[in-house]
């Protein structure tokens, strides 16, 4: 029998119900090497976030667990970010795992057996033991720091260098997060603050890196990059020490630095799948607004995040017309077809709300006018692409299918024009 590829589990994962996606991935975790496999997780770890299916605690994932909120698809990485490419997970793993002593890894293993990753007393009891030990066994592979090479070897470095310190104070940021609920976290109360100042404490005792580090998860994990910059500057007695102050300004620079990376990435993105679009657009556009909103102290750059809100309005509403007259009409065209089947209608229905997405983002922007006259404007085309003919139930089914798509983009008034719009020529055929 041959050995299956990457394309035998693709179609595993597309559509698929909760039910078989639960089976699949409960599959795949029993496999003794993932390999490639574990790649095709990536599209759906949100979907997976919420299902929060059972993940047998391994030595691997124990190992991961401190450097999760960092890790960032490959495409995603930048230099010089505080971030982990997902891509070198697996070179970190093999590197801890040959370094390790043999006795302590087998002792480990053996007491997670059977357990999971929602066992938190086991993950954390496990962890004190396996993570500062994994963070010398990643130490010692770094090549020596001469200042020269490519800047490939200089990046693999610099990310090997965050996993080893998230894995060194591992203890610290796990006994954080498994006390947290889940994120994102965008309400922080009293008790949760005063614990979060103890964590930054205990950071700042381990040195700098740790708690630029330890404040860049936290902030990932609050999912507010404002609250995290909050929380560095008044967590705990309300009186930031020089260090966790300095810790604010550098986070505040490199917020805004990644804010001006991602706005240009989406004014030169070229079409893209709606729903890709409108998930970026809006987690641009919440960090920008909590931003813009958030205290006058807060350590970032209020000029440069009204020039990055003003580029992203403008690739917003470029992106925008490009949804609504291309993908979701497309799609809107393509229901009036007799064959059509649920997945495409499904495909359709995701893309005209990801479309509303970008048009609320647009507002929130201060692009009303814009927005309006695009939806406005786009209207009379999907008034002409509506089905005209025929008067079986099928006919009709595949109207109201098209008419769910104007509601969703334009709104429930524009899509009860149309219907009455069409009610005379329906009368009078069945007349």
């Amino acid at each position: 029998m041959s050995r299956p590829d990457r394309s035998d589990y693709a179609s595993l994962f597309d559509n698929v119900t909760d039910r078989k996606l639960l089976q699949t991935v409960a599959l795949i975790d029993r496999l003794p090497n993932r390999g490639a496999v574990d790649e095709l997780l990536n599209p759906i770890r949100p979907r997976l976030q919420q299902l929060k299916p059972p993940r047998p605690l391994t030595l691997r994932r124990l190992l991961t667990f401190p450097l999760e909120e960092l890790l960032v698809p490959a495409v995603a990485w930048r230099p010089g970010s505080q971030r982990l490419s997902r891509d070198l997970l697996g070179a970190i793993q093999e590197a801890v795992i040959g370094g390790l002593d043999p006795a302590l890894r087998g002792d480990i293993e053996q007491r997670l057996a059977g357990h999971t990753m929602r066992d938190k007393a086991m993950l954390q009891t496990a962890g004190k033991r396996l993570w500062p030990a994994a963070a010398a066994a990643l130490s010692a592979t770094l090549p020596a720091n001469s200042g020269g090479g490519d800047g490939r070897g200089r990046n693999r470095r610099q990310q090997l260098e965050v996993a080893a310190e998230l894995l060194r104070v591992g203890p610290v940021l796990a006994g954080l997060f498994l006390a947290l609920p889940e994120k994102p976290l965008r309400q922080v109360d009293e008790a949760q603050l005063k614990r979060i100042g103890r964590f930054l404490q205990e950071l700042e005792e381990a040195g700098g890196q740790a708690l630029a580090l330890g404040a860049e998860a936290l902030g990932l994990r609050l999912g507010d990059a404002a609250a995290m910059l909050r929380v560095l500057q008044h967590a705990g007695d309300g009186k930031a020490s020089a260090l966790r102050l300095s810790a604010a300004s550098d986070a505040g620079r490199r917020v805004v630095t990644e804010l001006e990376d991602s706005a240009e990435q989406l004014r030169r993105a070229g079409r893209q799948p709606a729903t890709a679009l409108a998930a970026e657009v809006v987690q641009l556009v919440g960090t920008l607004s909590a931003l813009e909103a958030a205290p006058a102290d807060l350590p970032v750059d209020r000029a440069s995040l009204k020039q990055i809100a003003h580029k992203t309005a403008k690739a917003v509403e470029s992106h925008l017309q490009n949804v609504v007259f291309g993908e979701v009409l497309d799609g809107f065209r393509a229901l009036a077809a007799p064959d059509i089947d649920e997945e495409a209608i499904l495909a359709v229905e995701a893309a005209a709300r990801a479309a509303r997405k970008l048009g609320a983002a647009g507002r929130q922007l201060g692009l009303k006018g814009q927005i309006d006259l695009v939806v406005k404007t786009a209207l009379d085309d999907y008034r002409r692409a509506l089905i005209r003919t025929g008067s079986s139930d099928d006919d009709e089914e595949r109207v109201m299918d098209q008419l769910r798509i104007v509601e969703i983009v334009f709104g429930a008034d524009a899509a009860a024009e149309l219907l009455l719009a069409r009610q005379p020529r329906t009368l009078a055929k069945s007349a």
